[in-house]
């Protein structure tokens, strides 16, 4: 999925995974394209998203740990996140045994 969960509060985020994660089998992947913000300090393009996602949807960008959290929620397991250009990432997650 691309920059669908960032849209989402995260209760409905975790729905929407949820709905993915019935889906899959056991050797099924998840990826999903979105923002992945850093630990530290954020840069100000990803500052005025993160405000804005939160202003217009009452959602917000992610960190991986975040990430990991609203997975887990979803019975996924984050397995590794790929930095692309611009902040964005490839997050990959699989079911939870």
């Amino acid at each position: 999925m691309k920059m669908i969960i960032h849209d989402w509060a995260d209760d409905q985020a975790v729905r929407i995974l949820r709905s993915c994660r019935q889906a899959m089998r056991e050797d099924s992947k998840l990826l999903l394209i979105e923002q992945l913000l850093p630990k530290r300090k954020l840069s100000g393009v990803q500052m005025f998203i993160d405000l804005t996602m939160m202003a217009m949807f009452g959602s917000k960008e992610h960190t991986a740990t975040e990430f990991q959290a609203l997975f887990a929620q979803a019975e996924l397991e984050l397995t590794r996140t790929i930095d692309l250009v611009n902040g964005y990432a490839i997050i990959e997650a699989k079911p939870r045994v």
